[in-house]
């Protein structure tokens, strides 16, 4: 009878260590499980907030001033994440200028397409150029002169000097270097409000369903 008892009394503590072990890989099961849903959804968290800084610009009309901005951050995302080790795909862009921008000496053909590098780059030299024609003249910049002087006409650019009295050796030198210099001020300024609608839709990376590609055309 003793023995019995003994032998229920074993089996009853292998019963008991048999459910506490199930207890414990249910719940270690469980922890994991709901380990996997947090990481999916904080994958497909940042996956969507990645997706929209891109998509929003996917709208009817995009100015040329968003365009850079654009094109800055697919700079920035390919040089920084879209690497071997992240094997994440590089962002295209596609912008087409249909219209050249009159007396433009950057953006100056049309049906020209551009890409974010090439955006990037035309902008750059057109800031470039824009600083080399502000030359010193007379003491002051020729931003200064744009701004104080008139330049309709040689004519009455010359007119205007002498009544306001300034001392400038030579006016016709003067009157051309604002005239660049206005041209190019001009060129910026107009690519900046040129307005573009998206052309097609979002193209995605098929491995992950990032971002891959967008299109935009001149309206």
């Amino acid at each position: 009878m003793e023995n019995a008892t003994k032998a229920l009394e074993i089996a009853a503590s292998v019963l008991i260590g048999v459910l506490l072990l199930g207890a414990l890989i249910f719940g270690y099961n469980q922890i994991a499980e709901q380990k996997k849903i947090e990481q999916k959804n904080e994958k497909a968290r940042q996956l969507s907030e990645y997706n929209i800084n891109f998509e929003s610009y996917s709208k009817d009309k995009v100015y040329g001033s968003e365009l850079l901005s654009l094109a800055n951050e697919i700079i920035n995302y390919n040089t920084r994440k879209a690497t071997d080790e992240s094997g994440y795909q590089k962002i295209e862009l596609e912008v087409t200028i249909k219209n050249a921008i009159m007396d433009g000496k950057v953006f100056k053909f049309d049906n020209k397409t551009y890409s974010a590098n090439d955006i990037d780059d035309a902008y750059k030299d057109l800031s470039k150029k824009i600083r080399e024609a502000n030359v010193k003249y007379a003491g002051k910049s020729v931003a200064y002169w744009t701004n104080a002087l008139p330049v309709t006409s040689e004519a009455i650019f010359r007119q205007k000097i002498l009544e306001y009295g300034y001392n400038i050796p030579d006016s016709h030198e003067l009157f051309n270097k604002i005239i660049v210099y206005k041209q190019l001020v001009n060129e910026q300024k107009e690519f900046g409000r040129k307005t573009f609608k998206y052309k097609d839709l979002v193209e995605y990376d098929q491995g992950n369903g990032r971002v891959a590609k967008l299109t935009f055309e001149e309206k």
